[in-house]
């Protein structure tokens, strides 16, 4: 009677074993698992306060009346503290086609014929390139946006004047 307890004993100890081992293995899954949750969540966080933080900067270009080209860069202060901003100002020459073929006029009775023409010195634009950069978990992120902006906005030194 004494080896059937000894058995008996035993059978349990390694039952006991078997699921303490499977009961490490999933809280070790679960903690990881909840981790990485906790991490997406702060990263979609980030995501959203940059597109806010991106639209800060591009509205803070667009609302000067005149812009000039160059670049520029800084840091975002208080609870924005992490983040960096830099953006860039820039001609983009854009070439102009051959004038549109006009529409005919025929049975339109006194609708006057107009030549198609280009606004003056229309054949540029702004570009306007902003950057917000992070980092979160010791890894780097950054999110971009681009625009173009009428020439109207970019200051353009006088044609014949010569250059500073």
């Amino acid at each position: 009677m004494n080896g059937r307890r000894r058995t008996i004993s035993g059978y349990i100890l390694l039952e006991t074993a078997v699921a303490l081992v499977l009961l490490s293995v999933g809280a070790t899954t679960v903690h990881r698992t909840i981790q990485e949750a906790i991490r997406t969540r702060g990263q979609a966080q980030d995501y959203t306060r940059v597109r806010f933080l991106l639209d800060q900067v591009v509205a803070d270009i667009e609302i000067q009346p005149e812009l000039t080209e160059h670049a520029a860069q800084g840091q975002f202060e208080g609870e924005h503290a992490r983040f960096s901003w830099d953006y860039e100002v820039r001609r983009v020459d854009v070439p102009l086609s051959a004038r549109p073929p006009l529409s005919s006029t025929e049975g339109m009775e006194g609708t006057e014929e107009k030549q198609f023409e280009y606004p003056e010195d229309q054949e540029y634009l702004a570009y306007v390139r902003a950057t917000v950069s992070w980092t979160r978990s010791g890894r780097e992120f950054s999110e971009s946006y681009e625009t173009l902006l009428g020439p109207h906005k970019l200051w353009q030194r006088p044609r014949g004047e010569p250059g500073l």
